[in-house]
């Protein structure tokens, strides 16, 4: 246990420091200034909640949805084995293995079907947000199940939470500009490997202080977490729908501030086929 806290707290300190370390060297790869310190390393990490856009909202509660579904699934994945290993089950290792390659086989192929949904005008949000009640199903499951039957069905619904993580990057790259995708990512693998650290100890204490009477109780909590993490989802859902919910594009020309949109640099005058054109020994092409 002392070594998954060691390794957990370097991995985030590695993550915070790369990043630091990058600003400071070469500050002007994430922005252009004067100078890199560690006080604008911070802020140009925090400039990601906190910079001026109108999807600050968005971002904020698609991170923390992808947070808390993130833990859940983390909590789970670590957890479960150990929970089938010990009373009342005392399962051996090659049914649990069977257990883990059913849950396996099921997340890949409704990750498979994503593209088929998009293709066939799904939301994003409605995606999501299935994926999420399933997970949210599953755990509340296991919380009762003690067969192997009923276990099972826990984990073929639980199948479909790496659906969700997919779906929130997604989601988040469409409302963070692409010069801070980096800075988002960053910052959510750090989150990521603190949430590491605090499910994996925390589930265990839970379930320690909880199994003589009542030893799924600990999965309750994944439970809570999976529904807040459904409750984000439709609320992002809710905003995108009044805002718009711009691709990609939409959203880098909506917020441009220093450069014009292509369409207006452009004339009829540019599409002239009998037009000349030179070139200048500095490389450079001018048209007469």
């Amino acid at each position: 246990m002392l070594c998954l806290v060691l390794r957990e707290c370097l991995i985030c300190e590695l993550s915070l420091g790369s990043y630091v370390l990058i600003v400071i060297k070469n500050p002007q790869r994430v922005k252009k200034q004067k100078s890199g310190s560690l006080k604008e390393a911070f802020s140009q990490m925090a400039d990601v909640y906190t910079g001026p856009t109108k999807y600050r909202a968005r971002i904020i509660i698609l991170s923390a949805a992808y947070l808390l579904h993130f833990t859940a699934f983390l909590s789970y994945a670590g957890f479960f084995v150990n929970y089938l290993l010990m009373p009342p089950f005392n399962w051996p290792a090659d049914r649990i293995g069977l257990l883990s390659s059913i849950s396996s086989v099921a997340n890949f192929l409704l990750v498979m079907m994503v593209p088929l949904m998009k293709m066939a005008k799904i939301p994003e949000t409605l995606i999501a947000a299935i994926s999420c009640a399933m997970c949210c199903l599953g755990f509340g499951v296991v919380t009762v199940a003690r067969s192997f039957a009923l276990i099972t069905v826990a984990n073929l619904l639980k199948g479909g939470s790496g659906v969700a993580l997919a779906l929130y990057r997604s989601r988040l790259s469409k409302v963070v500009k692409p010069n801070q995708y980096g800075q988002l990512f960053m910052l959510l693998g750090s989150f990521e490997s603190l949430a590491t650290l605090i499910s994996s100890v925390g589930l265990y204490q839970v379930y320690l202080l909880t199994r003589k009477w009542y030893p799924g109780f600990a999965f309750t909590i994944l439970v809570v977490l999976e529904a807040l993490a459904l409750i984000l989802t439709l609320w992002d859902g809710f905003i995108a729908r009044r805002q718009g919910d711009p691709d990609h594009t939409e959203l880098l020309t909506n917020e441009q501030t220093d450069e014009q949109p292509d369409d207006q640099l452009l004339d009829a005058n540019s599409f002239n086929p009998n037009r000349e054109v030179t070139v200048e020994s500095d490389s450079l092409y001018a048209v007469n």
